[in-house]
């Protein structure tokens, strides 16, 4: 649990050795001075780390329990009254018992006073506190053990204060001696759930008086779906599914819930789990995995090294009103020319860029920044402003959101491609090479392939991959990442064999690492696209949660912004925003008022509210551009 959190907040650092800074904190913060020591002996990975802490930890609990294993408190046998033996006496019939809910005599002339009542130790109800089993085990008092026909059976807590182990929605009911099973408190569509967290179940279960609980409800779905609780062949009895919102304290995510016939509990599956940042995530190997491992080899070169399009190369059309000129150099700083000169060699070798030699009445600056993930490295790109100026745009149509939604309509199975330094992969003609030249202390450099910072360069490439994907099925290009969809797993797998052939063909490369294959639902551009349509990217509605109330016009307009794109979701977006859109005009004061207070809070809790899911619904959506 502690490593799982020092990962969560290793997400928002830029480390570049992750696990080093991990292990640190691990070796600094342990409580176990004996790991510490050999931790500090014999240099350790952090994989062999953990498994050392893992095992010493499981060895300190054994070693624990068999120390209280001789302060036990010794059971007496308590058999049951149906086998106790008859006594003669006949006044031992009559002989006064307690009751073991209240405490009171047995039986009782009316009901019993615990009846409904809360106890204010295990917080369970129909007991007090003075007969809680738990609170009088918890102090060593005697175990009484009921003996049945079929052995013994420890009786620590009566029937109010029993367990119940849920597989699949399937209810079997037993007793569980001072344990807990693991439990959580989420909100789904705005109504309170107690769930069991089974991370060995595929599906979620929700209780289906809860559902009229919610507001508006929910429209029930027919499902295929065959679920079976575990050692068993016969399938449950599913009603249906529902679409609903799910929320932790960190998270949001939209997720189906089955309805199984009969009495269940709630359960969250391992996939939510995860999603919402209850459990870490369990690696495991799966035969999708492997299935599509199975690519990387049929299509080797389309995941080795910077492709180039075959027989291609762009051409930039220039304004030749536009005055060339050269920029002033500027000096790049003395700690990092090594860094810069080890990258423009490797660019060399790629193939990307190459001395500039003759006039060169274009030049432009080099920018030097560190990478984000890799803070040791430099990543570099050139300043173009300059020459941006006598560069005329291409008006190329680019897709739209709407246009995406139409597009993936009634696709069930997602997988999402990103081409490896996407505008590297396109040639430059030779005259609009000298456009690109840029300089650096180890002299004048210009680019071959198509560069980032170049203005027409998004249009020119956006259009350039649209035709070479151009009369595919199922596949859909937007900036450098390519969509492809299907309405059947058969569908699906065809389409993106397809797709990679071609771009074998065209002698293009993916980046293998930002490949994601054979998904049910997929982020792109925002939203997350699933079988049950569109709803949008639980990072942007955490980041609108959390956002700080706008202290000025600038922060208003940027909080508009980031509500604006999920709009959609958000029932009359405009009648309630225009208290705040108000405060972005032109020479009108800031003031914050009470309307522009209540506007703030009705967007920030609009998303997770239960009108969000009359956009989910499949049918409306649908009908959705």
């Amino acid at each position: 649990m502690y490593v799982t959190k020092l990962r969560q907040k290793a997400e928002h650092c830029e480390f570049s050795d992750k696990d080093g800074e991990i292990k640190s904190q691990i070796i600094q913060g342990c409580v176990s001075k004996k790991l510490r020591i050999k931790c500090l002996e014999e240099e350790k990975e952090l994989k062999d780390i953990l498994i050392l802490a893992r095992s010493m930890e499981m060895a300190e609990k054994q070693a624990h329990a068999m120390d209280r294993h001789d302060s036990l408190p010794v059971n007496k046998i308590k058999k049951h009254p149906s086998q106790r033996r008859k006594p003669e006496n006949p006044a031992y019939q009559k002989e006064i018992q307690k009751c073991r809910n209240c405490g009171g005599t047995y039986p009782h002339a009316r009901k019993c006073p615990a009846l409904g009542a809360k106890c204010n130790y295990c917080h369970k109800r129909n007991h007090f506190i003075g007969v809680c089993r738990k609170r009088l085990n918890s102090k060593g008092q005697l175990h009484e053990i009921s003996e049945n026909n079929n052995g013994y059976e420890t009786n620590s807590e009566d029937e109010s204060c029993s367990e119940t182990d849920v597989a699949f929605g399937l209810s079997v009911v037993k007793k569980i001696s001072n344990k807990k099973v693991p439990k959580v408190n989420l909100k789904v569509n705005g109504v309170d759930v107690t769930f069991l967290v089974d991370t060995g179940s595929s599906l979620n279960i929700l209780d289906e008086s809860l559902i009229d609980k919610m507001r508006p409800k929910p429209k029930i779905q027919k499902t295929k779906t065959k679920a079976y609780a575990f050692g068993q062949n016969k399938p449950l009895s599913i009603k249906g599914k529902y679409v609903c919102v799910i929320e932790s304290a960190p998270k949001f995510a939209t997720t189906d819930f089955h309805v199984v016939n009969g009495a269940s509990e709630n359960l969250i599956s391992y996939e939510t789990a995860v999603e919402l940042e209850i459990v870490p995530v369990i690696q495991t190997i799966s035969s999708k995995k492997e299935k599509y491992s199975d690519l990387n080899d049929k299509y080797k070169p389309v995941f080795n090294g910077l492709g180039k399009l075959k027989d291609k190369q762009i051409k930039f059309h220039i304004d030749e009103s536009v005055i060339p000129t050269a920029q002033p150099a500027r000096r790049i700083p003395f700690h990092v020319r090594d860094k810069v000169a080890q990258e423009l060699e490797k660019l060399e070798k790629l193939d990307v860029i190459e001395k500039a030699t003759g006039a060169t009445p274009w030049v432009s600056n080099l920018v030097v920044a560190p990478k984000s993930k890799s803070p040791n490295d430099v990543r570099i790109c050139v300043d173009m402003r300059k020459a941006n100026l006598a560069l005329k745009r291409e008006r190329h149509v680019v897709p739209t959101v709407d246009d995406i939604i139409i597009e993936l309509n009634g696709s069930t199975v997602f997988s999402k491609v990103d081409l490896y330094k996407g505008f590297h992969q396109l040639e430059l003609s030779e005259e609009s090479r000298n456009m690109t030249v840029f300089a650096s202390h180890v002299g004048l450099w210009r680019y071959k392939r198509l560069n980032f910072g170049v203005s027409v360069a998004p249009e020119i490439f956006q259009n350039e991959i649209r035709q070479v994907i151009n009369e595919l099925n199922g596949v859909l290009k937007i900036s450098d990442d390519i969509i492809i969809h299907g309405k059947t797993q058969t569908d699906h797998d065809s389409n993106l064999e397809a797709l990679l052939q071609r771009l074998q063909d065209r002698n293009l490369t993916l980046n293998k690492e930002k490949c994601e294959f054979g998904k049910s639902k997929i982020k792109f551009f925002g939203y997350v696209f699933s079988e049950s349509g569109i709803s949008p990217d639980p990072e942007k509605i955490t980041a609108i949660k959390n956002v700080e109330k706008p202290k000025n016009q600038g922060e208003v307009r940027s909080f508009l912004g980031m509500t604006n794109y999920v709009s959609r979701f958000i029932e009359n977006y405009f009648t309630i925003s225009e208290p705040l859109r108000r405060l972005t005009q032109q020479n009108q004061p800031f003031e914050w008022t009470t309307q522009q207070e209540n506007a703030f809070h009705q967007l920030k809790n609009a998303l997770v509210s239960d009108k969000v899911m009359a956009y989910f619904d499949p049918s409306k959506q649908r009908t959705v551009g």
